[in-house]
């Protein structure tokens, strides 16, 4: 018997700026249908989205950690 594994891959990453003018980095990662979101300082949040859309996940970085996004890149597959 096999063992199936999944492992996380980077989907994109964000820049966003905050209210005192310094620009905050952000990597989102898809893994076994969560959406993890690693901030500026390390730490990783894991998000449940009904629609796991780029919008939806901008939306989301933009009121969880007070940042007007100002780019997005996306990696590849």
């Amino acid at each position: 018997m096999s063992e199936r594994t999944t492992t996380k891959r980077i989907w994109f990453t964000a820049s966003g700026i905050s209210r005192d003018g310094s620009v905050k980095h952000f990597a989102v990662s898809r893994k076994a249908g969560a959406i993890y979101i690693r901030d500026f300082s390390g730490k990783e949040h894991r998000c449940n989205l009904p629609t796991p859309s780029i919008a939806a996940v901008r939306r989301l970085i933009a009121s969880l950690f007070n940042v007007s996004i100002s780019g997005v890149v996306m990696q590849p597959a």
